[in-house]
């Protein structure tokens, strides 16, 4: 049944695609001047001559109406030329006839209902052409149960829909200009229609809204500035019609560039979406779709397929946008040779798609390259990252290790990709290193810069990340997740565009000397994290707090030096409980850049922290050494000082003897 329904589908998109050409090529070229100037210029009125309503109901009518034409496929009647304005029904109605007709040329403007209405007809009888239909109460044209009609270079402005199909299957909808309407053009239960080379701007609601017709060809249109406001504000929109074609379009400043919405089997390709409110193209529900060829750039999304399994995303260039391509809530999906460049937040943002091939994908100077989010048994091969790299994020280790990760590269390195390793030291040069499940490791001595981040650990145990520099990456220079035991340090983690350390969910670890500067959030980021030691750490200039402990307990930060970090004071937060901002033994702080002199130095967050013995030298090391000698001074004159009177007992005692 379903190989039946495909083969038809391809049947009559081959069908469409002949009528498209054969009307496009048959029909005269669209009328050379623009709605704007034709109402404007209200002397054009003199080509049309005035005429009361017309209501036609049979055959007889119609070839009395007419001013030409013998009602023949070859020789249609003509109704041409009028001038009707201000109809208290329709401009021109006709219903129930069998003979070939063409309405043209005419003027119609402020009828209560549709300036043109036809409804009823035989199957392939009607053309409407070269009307210009103007603030009319209901629709600028309207077909009812009309087959296989012909719409073809009219101007429909200021309507509510300027030109409305209804049950009017293998219609031909082409070079009409439909601006300032609510709905540009609307077809209804029209399957295998083609609508093409049309001009719809700055309708309230939609560009072009299809519901209910399979098999239909959306093609060559321009749809522009259509209200930014609706939820469904569409340049094109095709809703519960699968099995369609929407190709060549440019879709621009919109709220939604394309919208497709159960439409099953559908391919959306060579189309162009730039500055729209919300999506450029966003297909959802729609399983089997293919999204092709297609330029989207400068939108809040580029492209966004949600709930549409085994759908093909192939070959797009995503620019500029907020997030270039998202997948979320699908089952084997396939993201394969697109483009994906400056992009705000992520070039290709797979969500809850399970068993997902990404493949051969260019991603360059994204927020992030490859972003996948519970994607278990998903493969990410063969994709290159400039200047960002990928991340992850599951919901357990099984879901992680169940992915396949392989010969992708990091600024002209390997993404260095490694699971279940133990007892190594990582050797030789990647561009980004990824752990998952590895123990006992050691990371010492590289660099993992301009990437999105440097170094990141899942599920791991007793590693040592050792002397790595990570700076300027798009999110966090190391993000340690769900490990314990880790030990960071003389890491250099500047310039990141998130934390410079990050740890979620880790326990028992000891970050000493790093240098944490100038990063955009935190230096140093404690999430769910525990019983972990933050030491002997440098945290200068971060947009945020220096160090920020979130929901994170019985950690111990001493001895680490803040200077000058977040535009308010104070420089470090805790939201935890039993956190410890000094050394227990030595009675010893951190030193705080903006620290008066005076007392404690405040923490800020709900635990209401502080730091008790805050240094007020930032070269604190001076303090300790000067402390510990004085120590050492009393210690030497108390043991002079016991000598000296042992010396002088002996000394009398030898005396009085």
């Amino acid at each position: 049944m379903r190989r039946n329904r495909t083969s038809f589908s391809k049947i009559m998109l081959l069908i469409a695609i002949f009528l498209l050409h054969l009307s496009i090529n048959f029909f005269p070229v669209p009328i050379s001047f623009s709605d704007s100037s034709v109402l404007a210029d209200r002397s054009i009125l003199q080509n049309y001559t005035a005429h009361d309503p017309i209501q036609i109901t049979s055959d007889a009518q119609l070839a009395a109406v007419a001013t030409r034409g013998t009602g023949t496929a070859s020789d249609p009647y003509i109704i041409a030329n009028w001038n009707i304005t201000g109809s208290p029904t329709f401009g021109i109605s006709i219903m129930w006839t069998t003979k070939s007709f063409r309405i043209e040329d005419c003027w119609i403007v402020d009828s209560t209902y549709s300036g043109i209405h036809v409804f009823d007809i035989a199957s392939g009888t009607a053309t409407i052409s070269k009307n210009i239909c103007h603030n009319n109460g209901d629709h600028g044209i309207s077909l009812e149960n009309a087959n296989s009609s012909i719409v073809i270079n009219n101007i429909c402005t200021s309507n509510h829909n300027g030109i409305f199909l209804e049950d009017s299957p293998s219609s031909i909808v082409v070079n009409n200009t439909c601006n300032r309407n609510y709905n540009g053009i609307f077809l209804e239960w029209s399957t295998s229609s083609t609508v093409a080379n049309n001009t719809c701007d700055s309708n309230e609601r939609s560009g072009i809204w299809l519901i209910i017709s399979d098999f239909s060809v959306i093609a060559n249109n321009i749809c522009t500035n259509n209200s930014i406001f609706e939820y469904a504000a569409c340049g094109i929109y095709l809703s519960s019609s699968g099995s369609s074609t929407v190709a060549n379009n440019t879709c621009n400043n919109n709220r939604y560039g394309i919208f497709l919405d159960n439409a099953y089997s559908s391919t959306t390709v060579n189309n162009i979406c730039t500055h729209n409110r919300i999506n450029g193209i966003y297909i959802s529900f729609s399983d089997s779709s293919s999204v092709t060829n297609n330029t989207c750039s400068n939108n809040d999304y580029g492209i966004s397929v949600v709930s549409s399994d085994s759908s093909t995303i192939t070959n797009n260039t995503c620019t500029n946008n907020g997030d270039g391509i998202s997948i979320g809530y699908t089952y084997s999906s396939t993201v394969t040779n697109n483009t994906c460049i400056n992009n705000d937040w992520i070039g290709i943002y797979l969500e809850y798609s399970y068993s997902s091939t990404v493949t051969n994908n260019t991603c360059s100077s994204n927020g992030c390259g490859i972003y996948l989010d519970t994607c278990g048994s998903s493969t990410v091969a063969n994709n290159i990252f400039v200047n960002d790299g990928m991340y992850l994020v599951a919901s357990s280790k099984r879901d992680l290790l169940s992915c396949t990760v392989d010969n992708n590269t990091v600024n002209n390195l390997p993404l260095g990709y490694f699971e279940n390793l133990t007892y190594s030291t990582i050797i030789g040069a990647y561009g980004q290193l990824i752990l998952i499940n590895c123990n006992k490791i050691i990371v010492k001595n590289q660099d993992f810069s301009d990437t999105s981040i440097g170094i990141a650990l899942y599920y791991c145990n007793e590693n040592q990340l050792i002397n790595n520099t990570c700076n300027s990456n798009s999110l966090s220079g190391i993000i340690l997740s769900s490990s314990t035991s880790l030990t960071v340090d003389t890491n250099t983690c500047n310039n990141n565009d998130e934390n410079g350390i990050r740890l979620d969910g880790c326990s028992s670890s000891v970050l000493t000397h790093n240098t944490c500067n100038s990063n955009t959030d935190c230096g140093i980021y404690l999430g769910n994290s525990e019983n972990s030691s933050i030491v002997w750490n440098t945290l200068r200039r971060n947009g945020g707090y220096g160090i920020k402990l979130s929901f994170s307990n019985n950690n111990s930060i001493h001895h680490n030096t803040f200077i000058e970090n977040g535009e308010n004071n104070p420089q470090a937060y805790d939201g935890g409980a039993n956190n410890l901002w000094y050394d227990e033994t030595a009675l010893e702080g951190n030193y705080w850049s903006d620290y008066n002199g005076v007392g404690s130095y405040l923490i800020a967050g709900p635990a209401g922290a502080s730091d008790p013995y805050p240094f007020y030298d930032p070269d604190f090391t001076k303090e300790i050494d000067l402390s510990r000698f004085l120590s050492l001074l009393v210690r030497v004159g108390l043991f002079l000082g016991i000598l000296g009177v042992l010396a002088v007992s002996i000394f009398l005692s030898r005396r009085q003897n």
